[in-house]
């Protein structure tokens, strides 16, 4: 395994991002203002360029930078709006509802048991473990990029499209999509992400997985690595195809188990 290779292959280090962020104030936004032209006036708490801590919010919507502490939930769904970023490495969250990823956002959700034991990135998750459920799906529409860590999804996960494009340099925080150690209770759609590094590993699939024309700079791009998949698991048109690469030397169960049919790409991945 190259130098680089399980810090770039593992999360993306949104803790970057925290650069300029010095306000810890609970949310911003106006119910009253953001109820304009909703017809259930519902309220709507608007999280931008600050932090949230411990509390339940309303169709909580990102503009800018997020970070989220403590205990968090969510009523109404969550969603990143283009060009925003949101750090929930650390907290636990619920989220009653889907999330929704706009164009060029980037999301990092989850601190799971493999995270903590990795001395590259377990300064990322100091309170350890985190407990993150969502009742919906999530829907991401050209996102920047995803990390996705040891979350309970009672729905369907579903990416298309977006990434920075062709990225060199592992230490970017744009260089991974990394989808791992997560329950999903519906089916899995990660097609047409264009980057540094992408891939499925130790997820536990309820229904099928279709994981199709995503494109990486590193060699060891696109491995799907020991998920468990109740569906069909059907992987083509990606570059580099789909692959154990370097994790199947890591771990020595690499094999993916399919209770349906493994198609394309993948079927050489399964046992």
């Amino acid at each position: 395994m190259r130098p680089h290779a399980r810090r770039s292959k593992t999360h993306v280090v949104l803790a970057t991002f925290a650069v300029a962020i010095a306000t810890t104030v609970a949310f911003t936004g106006s119910a009253s203002a953001d109820q304009r032209g909703d017809r259930h006036h519902v309220s709507r708490d608007v999280c931008e360029n600050t932090t949230l801590g411990t509390g339940t919010y309303n169709r909580l919507t990102v503009l800018g930078h997020c970070d989220l502490t403590g205990t968090v939930r969510i009523n109404g769904g969550l969603t990143l709006e283009e060009g925003s970023t949101l750090n929930a490495f650390q907290p636990n969250v619920y989220v009653h509802g889907d999330i929704r990823v706009e164009q060029g956002a980037t999301l990092g959700l989850g601190c799971s048991a493999a995270m903590v034991q990795d001395p590259f990135i377990n300064f990322l998750c100091p309170t350890g473990v985190s407990e993150v459920i969502v009742d919906g799906d999530l829907l991401a529409d050209a996102p920047l990029t995803m990390d996705l860590d040891g979350v309970v999804f009672l729905g369907d996960v579903v990416s298309t499209g977006g990434g920075p494009g062709p990225v060199t340099d592992p230490y970017s925080p744009y260089f991974n999509f990394a989808v791992k150690d997560n329950i999903v209770h519906g089916d899995v759609k990660i097609t047409g992400w264009n980057g540094g590094w992408i891939g499925m590993i130790r997820n536990q699939v309820s229904g099928s997985v279709r994981y199709s024309n995503n494109t990486g700079t590193d060699p060891d791009t696109n491995e799907i690595v020991a998920n468990t998949v109740g569906g069909k698991l059907a992987c083509w048109n990606n570059t580099v195809p789909a692959q154990f690469g370097d994790a199947g030397t890591v771990f020595p169960y690499a094999w993916n188990v399919v209770h349906g049919k493994a198609k394309g790409e993948c079927a050489a991945l399964v046992q």
